[in-house]
């Protein structure tokens, strides 16, 4: 499969396969009309819905957009995942003439628009709007999530339960709390339950500790909260093993945690 991934000032169109070899007609032929297709799509999709209609409710816009590029995607046939990466390119080709409409890519941190709308369109809507977009974009920039496949499934089920929060102080917390456990890990013999069991049990600590009332919200609060978090989780590296291999229940885990970070604040949030 080849596609289109730019088209200079003159209209000259740059070509691209994830086979690297030397195009045939008719794959530049498939790349034209699938570069038309999306042309069309993100063209009317943007005269249908003006600047300020998206601007005030992004997650349903983009959402809507992200299943528009689904449906597309999803018209070719056997597209491989190396070759969606490129579908993702021709859509930000016609997208880049809107940017006032959309968010830009950031290389740094390797953010794709096209894609987290593309991902955010994988989760029912009811359930997707239930997250500001800022907290779905900052989790899709995320690469422990991105490369767990279980994650939207499980996420999904999280946000449907309704017994959490999610708000962006709420959000980062639990990002860095997972980030941390996960940072010196080799993920690659874990099987989707252990990642799960760390997403769920950093997920509780953080939930325990806006239980017991610490206004997270306050940036110099979750400065320290997260300070405490860090100390803890460092030092409780042998627990969160014994977690892993069944050896201490998830429950003891979180409660324990919990326990210490909470102590811990008690003997710093005098610096406030």
């Amino acid at each position: 499969m080849a596609v289109v991934v730019d088209i200079n000032e003159h209209g000259e169109r740059s070509y691209k396969s994830a086979s690297q070899g030397v195009l045939t007609d008719e794959e530049m032929a498939q790349a034209d009309k699938l570069n038309g297709l999306l042309e069309q799509q993100i063209d009317g999709f943007v005269r249908e819905h003006d600047l300020h209609q998206i601007s005030k409710n992004r997650i349903h816009q983009y959402w809507k957009f992200g299943k528009m590029l689904r449906d597309v995607c999803e018209s070719i046939e056997n597209v491989r995942p190396e070759e969606k990466e490129l579908f993702f390119q021709n859509a930000r080709v016609h997208m880049n003439k809107y940017q006032k409409v959309f968010p830009k890519d950031d290389k740094k941190r390797r953010r794709n628009i096209s894609k987290q709308f593309y991902k955010l369109a994988t989760y029912p809507y009811e359930v997707a709007k239930s997250v500001e977009w800022s907290q779905w974009s900052y989790l899709f920039d995320n690469t422990y999530l991105m490369q767990n496949t279980g994650f939207d499934d499980w996420f999904a089920q999280v946000l449907a339960s309704g017994t959490y929060r999610f708000n962006e102080s709420f959000t980062r917390l639990w990002a860095e709390s997972f980030n941390l456990l996960l940072k010196k890990v080799d993920l690659s013999d874990w099987t989707g339950d252990e990642f799960n069991r760390t997403l769920t049990c950093t997920l509780d600590i953080v939930q325990n500790v806006v239980d017991e009332g610490i206004r997270i919200e306050s940036r110099e609060v979750r400065r320290l909260v997260k300070n405490c978090i860090v100390n803890v989780l460092k030092g409780s590296r042998k627990d969160f093993i014994l977690m892993q291999m069944g050896r201490l229940s998830q429950e003891d885990y979180v409660s324990m945690i919990s326990g210490k970070i909470l102590e811990l604040y008690k003997t710093v949030e005098t610096e406030i």
